[in-house]
C-alpha cells in the first residue's frame, strides 16, 4: 500500500501508513458559515480526522486536521474512527473510536475535548456545568431493572438485560425541568424517591432540597416534602423499610418516617458541625436497621442512632464495629480504604473508618463504592478519573500480591458518579456524569486472583 494516500490533485486525505476507515459529509446549507461548497470528514485508522471541501480539498476557512489520538487521561485504546458526525450547524463534528470512546471536535478552535464542549472542565469537588447524570439505584427484586435521573429532571427505569428504556417520566417546576441528583429504591421496589437539587443554586430554586416519593411502576407522585434548603446529596431507604433518609449540602441528614406519610423523625448533625458545614457526600444503613452512618466532604465518617438521630459517642461507635452495612456509600469505611491509597490517613475511628488529608490529585477522589452482598465477595468502586475499580473484599490497602490489588477499567469519558452490583452480584452498573452514559459490566470471577 502507499505511504500517503491522496486524492487526484495530491492533497494528503490520510495519515502515512494508515486508510480512510469513516466519511461524513456536512451539506452547504448547513455548513454556510464555514464553507458555500459543503464539507466531508474523513477519519482514518490512526484516529486522525481531516476536514475536506467538496473538491476534496483541505478547507482553509477553518481547522481542517483533527488528532483524536492523545485526547483523554487515558488515551483510547484502539483510536481508529469508526464513525464521524456534524451538528445540524456546521460547528463541531463528534467522532466514535473503535475502542468505543468519543472525540467531540470544534470546527471554529480546532479543540478536540472526550466531554462536550458544551460542558466545562472539571473543579476539584467534581462538578461541571450542564446537564449531568449523579443519580442511580438499581432495583431490589428486579435484577435488571435501573433507574436513574440527571439534571434535566427525566426519571428512567431502564431494562439491562434487554437494553430498553421501560417508563420515564419528568419533574417540572413551573414548567422548567427540576435537577435529580440523589434516587433510592424502597427495600421491596415499590417506591422510588428522589432528592432534588444541584450546585447551581440559580436552578429551580422552589424545589432544592425537597424530595418526591413516587410510585415504583407508574413514577405517580405519592408523597412530597422539604424540610432543607440546600440540595440533596444522596438517599436511602433503611432495609425493613421503616425509614427514609436524605444527605443534605447543609450538612444535616434528614431521617422519615417511610410507614407514616414520611413525616419528619429526627435531623442528624455531627457534633463537630462547622460553620459553613461541611455537606453530606453518602449515607448507609445497617442491615438491622438500627444504625446509619454518614459520610462528608471533609472525608470523615459520622455515626447515628436511628431510633433518636443523636450520634454516638466514642465508647458507642466501638460497639458496632461487627455492625453489617446494607451499602458502602461512605467509601472511608473500614473494608473499602484501599481504594484511597492516593491519600494519607490522619485518624481512624474506633470503627476502623478513616479520616484522610488529600494529597493526590482530584482525579483520585472516589465518587461511590458497592459491595457484593455475598460475605468475602467483591467490592467496587467509582472513580474522578473515568475508571472503575474492582477488588477482593475486604479491601484495606493496595499490596504486592496480585490477589491484594485492585483491576482498573476505564470507559467513561469524566468522572464515574455512580457504581453498583446488580441483585444477584453478577453484574456492575456504572454511570458517567459527564459522557451520561450507563454501562453494564459482566462480573466473570467471584475472586480476584
Amino acid at each position: 500500500a502507499p505511504e500517503t494516500r491522496r486524492n487526484v490533485r495530491g492533497d494528503k486525505i490520510c495519515s502515512p501508513g494508515a486508510y480512510v476507515t469513516a466519511l461524513a459529509s456536512c451539506s452547504p446549507s448547513y455548513a454556510s458559515a464555514q464553507t458555500t461548497v459543503g464539507m466531508l470528514a474523513a477519519g482514518d485508522s490512526r484516529g486522525v480526522v481531516r476536514l475536506l471541501d467538496g473538491n476534496l480539498a483541505p478547507l482553509l476557512t477553518v481547522a481542517s486536521v483533527f488528532e483524536l489520538a492523545g485526547v483523554g487521561q487515558l488515551g483510547p485504546l484502539n483510536p481508529a474512527v469508526s464513525s464521524v458526525a456534524f451538528d445540524r450547524l456546521g460547528t463541531r463534528f463528534v467522532a466514535g473510536l473503535a475502542s468505543g470512546e468519543t472525540r467531540f471536535c470544534a470546527l471554529a478552535s480546532g479543540v478536540v475535548s472526550d466531554v462536550d464542549t458544551t460542558h466545562q472542565s472539571f473543579s476539584a469537588a467534581q462538578t461541571l456545568k450542564g446537564n449531568q447524570l449523579w443519580a442511580m439505584a438499581v432495583h431490589p427484586e428486579e435484577v435488571a431493572h435501573v433507574a436513574t435521573a440527571d439534571d434535566s429532571g427525566v426519571i428512567r427505569v431502564w431494562d439491562t438485560a434487554n437494553h430498553v428504556l421501560l417508563r420515564s417520566s419528568e419533574q417540572l417546576d413551573g414548567g422548567q425541568r427540576t435537577p435529580v441528583r440523589a434516587m433510592a429504591w424502597s427495600p421491596d421496589g415499590s417506591l422510588l424517591a428522589i432528592g432534588f437539587g444541584t450546585e447551581d443554586k440559580e436552578v429551580a430554586k422552589a424545589r432544592v432540597g425537597s424530595f418526591y416519593v413516587l410510585n415504583g411502576l407508574t413514577l405517580d407522585i405519592l408523597f412530597t416534602g422539604r424540610d432543607s434548603k440546600e440540595w440533596v446529596r444522596d438517599a436511602r431507604f433503611a432495609p425493613d423499610g421503616s425509614l427514609f433518609a436524605l444527605a443534605s449540602n447543609d450538612g444535616l441528614v434528614y431521617v422519615y418516617d417511610a410507614k407514616s406519610g414520611f413525616k419528619l423523625l429526627h435531623t442528624c448533625e455531627s457534633p463537630s458541625r462547622k460553620v459553613p458545614p461541611a455537606p453530606v457526600l453518602a449515607i448507609d444503613f445497617s442491615f438491622d436497621s438500627m444504625f446509619l452512618r454518614a459520610l462528608d466532604s471533609e472525608f470523615k465518617v459520622h455515626h447515628f442512632n436511628c431510633a433518636d438521630g443523636e450520634p454516638l459517642e466514642s465508647s458507642s461507635v466501638a460497639k458496632i464495629k461487627d455492625v453489617r452495612w446494607a451499602t458502602w456509600g461512605s467509601s472511608l469505611s473500614w473494608g473499602v480504604q484501599g481504594f484511597w491509597d492516593d491519600f494519607v490517613a490522619k485518624s481512624s475511628s474506633a470503627d476502623g473508618a478513616v479520616a484522610v488529608e488529600q494529597t493526590g490529585t482530584p482525579p483520585s477522589l472516589v465518587t461511590c463504592v458497592d459491595r457484593q452482598a455475598v460475605a468475602n465477595g467483591l467490592v467496587v468502586a467509582s472513580l474522578a478519573d473515568g475508571s472503575i475499580r474492582l477488588a477482593n473484599f475486604p479491601f484495606l490497602r493496595q499490596g504486592g500480591d496480585s490477589s491484594a490489588r485492585a483491576r482498573r477499567f476505564a470507559r467513561h469519558s469524566g468522572v464515574v458518579s455512580r457504581v453498583a452490583f446488580t441483585r444477584d452480584s453478577r453484574s456492575v452498573i456504572s454511570i458517567g456524569a459527564a459522557d451520561g452514559a450507563m454501562i453494564v459490566w459482566k462480573v466473570v470471577s467471584p475472586k480476584i486472583v
